[in-house]
């Protein structure tokens, strides 16, 4: 396995296909991601496996271009978006490069904390492993240590090289096949999760289409059996006193936690993308987003558009425990899921807004990723959408 083919177009073709498969589809093929690290060991030039990487980010993110051109009607700056983080990642994969494999087995621990809590952790989308949830499930953070440990014992030492490879890939194929149709992912009936399919970009501040906007989602709330109602992200829009108006209708001992907008104080240039707790008398934000989506909503570089609580709220309390809360684009990166896991929350409540990547891969990657972290932690994840 030493002697991989020396071809750039293989490689870079190879790591896609790995990418395309593993993700935007289901958790069962999440594991087929593995061939990443495993081939990074295997692999003995550095611009081979830069390619491998690459591709695989290509083919994992390729909702990117899609949804990146819809929203900007751009395709040159889509594909500049797509191809520019795709490759910083895969950059970040060969920083460091050992050609003995006890300096392989120690820059991939310095890589794999790169991908996971660095700087380019928040580009950093499709982490192979993320895979542990659906091999460990409920083991948490031991189930990250034991793939890692897994990986290392399967490619250290020259002497039974592919029996161990056999051996690991029998027992990933089995624990995912028997986890799938076994593990039990059900979660309490007291959460409405809505699904919704109307046309409204976050940030907008069109008073017209907000008012008719709530006015249906005002509906949906009041018809809904259980006591709270999950909305989409942006749902609410920025509250002012006449949207006020409208939810003073909604039923009483009826809690709705939506999506919505606060100006900064500070800067009215700058907006917070948060999630309110609304009843029929109040509207009080009880979260505000970490990582909105870089370039777009975090212009980190100016003082206009979403503000990043980077390291603020991992938890919430709420309904006498404690939540977590991932808005659309925290769905898909590791830093979120582990500052705001490392607090041992009871439940997960998710919120997206992806109109601009209806038909893309972009919402079958949020909720397989979710999954996956739900199923490692054995913590149940509500998520409410508008595609």
């Amino acid at each position: 396995m030493r002697h991989l083919n020396d071809n750039p177009l293989l490689s870079l073709v190879g790591g896609f296909l790995i990418g395309f498969i593993s993700w935007g589809h289901t958790v069962l093929l999440t594991p087929i991601s593995l061939l990443l690290p495993l081939l990074y060991f295997y692999t003995e030039k550095r611009v081979l496996f830069f390619l491998l990487a690459l591709g695989y980010y290509l083919g994992a993110s390729r909702g990117l271009f899609w949804g990146t051109a819809i929203f900007y009607e751009k395709y040159l700056y889509a594909a500049s978006i797509y191809t520019g983080a795709s490759l910083i990642v895969a950059a970040a994969w060969v920083i460091f490069w050992g050609r003995s494999m006890k300096q392989k087995i120690f820059y991939f621990l310095i890589t794999q904390v790169l991908l996971a809590v660095s700087p380019v952790a928040l580009i950093s989308w499709a982490n192979p492993m993320q895979s542990a949830g659906i091999l460990f499930p409920g083991w948490g953070f031991l189930g990250l240590l034991v793939l890692f440990f897994l990986i290392g014992f399967t490619v250290y030492g020259r002497r039974y090289t592919k029996e161990k490879v056999a051996l690991l890939s029998f027992l990933v194929f089995s624990l995912s096949i028997y986890n799938y149709l076994y593990v039990d992912l059900s979660k309490g009936e007291t959460v409405e999760e809505v699904r919704s399919n109307l046309l409204y970009a976050t940030g907008e501040m069109d008073p017209l289409l907000e008012f008719e906007r709530q006015r249906k989602f005002l509906q949906i709330a009041n018809e809904s059996s259980k006591p709270y109602v999950l909305l989409p992200e942006s749902s609410v829009g920025f509250v002012s006193p006449a949207q006020r108006m409208i939810w003073s209708r909604l039923d009483d001992g009826k809690t709705v936690l939506a999506g919505g907008h606060q100006v900064s104080k500070h800067n009215p240039k700058e907006y917070y993308n948060v999630l309110y707790e609304i009843t029929d008398t109040s509207t009080t934000p009880i979260y505000f987003q970490r990582v909105p989506v870089p370039i777009s909503m975090w212009k980190f570089w100016s003082d206009e558009g979403a503000y990043a609580a980077l390291l603020d709220n991992p938890v919430i309390k709420y309904d006498g425990e404690r939540t977590a809360v991932l808005i659309c684009y925290e769905q898909l990166i590791v830093p979120t899921y582990l500052h705001s896991l490392i607090e041992k929350p009871k439940k997960i409540l998710a919120v997206s807004n992806l109109w601009w990547a209806r038909g893309t891969s972009i919402l079958n990657i949020q909720r397989q990723t979710m999954v996956l972290w739900s199923m490692l932690f054995d913590v149940p994840v509500y998520f409410s959408y508008n595609e």
